[in-house]
């Protein structure tokens, strides 16, 4: 998407120049008149004559009008970057011009390690823009002091967690991720269900969520178990045959009416809210399956899971499976709506499910828009597969609408490799891919 026309900047910073060139050449030419005259008057071959009056020295008028004209010229060009939306157009022109001329794949595919490896190459997500982040504006499940009840889970569409909340979890899944990726385990575990769809639409969690997902290959869990030991007891990892937790300690008491990092009971199970939630894989040569507590159970073709690749979620790399957004399809319809799911991970009960054209969403929360890269080279590792060359390069502009018919506010851009099916993905209906 062109966000500007550049003409509109050519014009502005021309008007600017010339404004400035005009009132420079006029207050030479009165500063030079000054100057004459004045040297006339004071640098005589012979005294001045008695009946000769001294000349009368006025500065020229037009120096008082040129902080005037220098602030009027600036104005006129702060408004025409407002209008057009000049700052991203400089900001993304920055950016390009850092961008190398190819894009290297193999930082962008997952290894059992990670330190130490071109993954440290990524581009860094802290040092990208990003937009505010909306809260709850009190701890959701916090006890009152007067009544004894909790915090009700926030109406459809409100953020859930509170500023420590959305910490926590962020700080449980960087933590299950070193866990895993400091001892050979980090292509064995990926971002799943509503992050992993966080990630495609949002860059980052989904600002209404209520939990963070992961799936592990079911086979590393008895070593996980050994590993998450050594963080006891202020980190919990609780296991079921078909599912498992990760989170903190019980909040003290002391601390139950602060937004402090602690997880809370929150329901009649035995795990503690926020957690990261997480699921199991099995797979085979062909399939990749879900260990599900249902009596069916999702299924993929290792193609389409396989290789891992990293995508940005929040401020750190996370995996993915190859074709997230098959992967994604596969696990819930997708349409123009985005959904508030019809359960609650706070308290483990049934909300009432609620649906919304997720377009009505893009002034509110920043989605990203996408289109396939042309015009730059994609360099593969060594011996690469057939398989891995499919993948292309995308554009993801992380977007705000904005009101009034202005172009939309460009937060950052990212090109990444990807899976052709996500490539042109609509910004708001994940069930089409745009026209063109």
């Amino acid at each position: 998407m062109s966000i500007v026309n550049h003409d509109h900047l050519v014009s502005a910073i021309a008007l600017l120049l010339l404004l400035s060139s005009y009132f420079e050449n006029v207050i030479f030419l009165k500063i030079n008149m000054y100057t004459l005259v004045y040297s006339n008057h004071i640098f005589c071959s012979a005294p001045c004559s008695p009946t000769q009056k001294p000349m009368r020295m006025r500065p020229a008028r037009c120096i008082h009008a040129l902080p005037v004209t220098i602030l009027v010229s600036l104005l006129l060009v702060f408004w025409w970057a407002w209008k057009y939306d000049l700052t991203v157009v400089y900001l993304n022109g920055l950016s390009n011009s850092n961008t190398p001329e190819t894009l290297m794949v193999d930082p962008y595919l997952v290894k059992p390690y990670w330190a130490n490896t071109s993954f440290r190459s990524l581009p860094d997500l802290e040092q990208l823009n990003w937009p505010a982040t909306e809260y709850s504006p009190v701890p959701v499940a916090r006890i009152d002091k007067l009544t004894g009840s909790m915090e009700p889970h926030p109406r459809a569409f409100q953020p859930v967690f509170s500023r420590g909340q959305r910490a926590l979890v962020s700080r449980l899944l960087a933590l299950f991720a070193q866990v895993l990726s400091t001892n050979g385990l980090g292509d064995r575990f990926i971002i799943n269900a509503g992050s992993l769809h966080g990630s495609l639409r949002h860059h980052d969690i989904i600002p209404y969520d209520d939990d963070v997902d992961v799936c592990m290959e079911l086979s590393v869990l008895p070593r996980v178990i050994e590993l998450f030991r050594a963080h006891e007891p202020d980190y919990v990892l609780y296991t079921e045959k078909r599912r498992g937790k990760l989170y903190t300690r019980q909040i003290p008491p002391e601390l139950e009416q602060t937004d402090a990092e602690y997880s809370r009971n929150t329901s009649k199970y035995p795990w503690f809210w926020p957690a990261v939630d997480i699921c199991y894989y099995t797979n085979n040569k062909t399939h990749v399956y879900e260990v599900g507590a249902n009596t069916w159970r999702r299924t993929w073709l290792i193609s389409e899971f396989y290789p891992l690749l990293f995508r940005p979620f929040g401020h750190r790399w996370y995996p993915t499976p190859f074709n997230p957004i098959q992967y994604i399809r596969t696990m819930v319809t997708q349409d123009r709506f985005c959904f508030r799911p019809g359960y609650s991970h706070v308290f483990e009960t049934s909300l009432k499910l609620q649906a919304t054209p997720c377009q009505n969403l893009g002034m509110r929360f920043a989605f990203v828009e996408r289109s396939r890269v042309n015009n730059r080279s994609i360099t593969f590792p060594p011996r690469a597969s057939d398989h891995l060359k499919q993948l292309v390069i995308c554009e993801e502009r992380l977007i705000i609408q904005s009101r009034m018919n202005q172009a939309p506010t460009v937060f950052h851009t990212l090109q990444l490799p990807v899976h052709p099916d996500l490539a042109m993905l609509d910004t708001y209906d994940y069930g089409k891919n745009k026209e063109g």
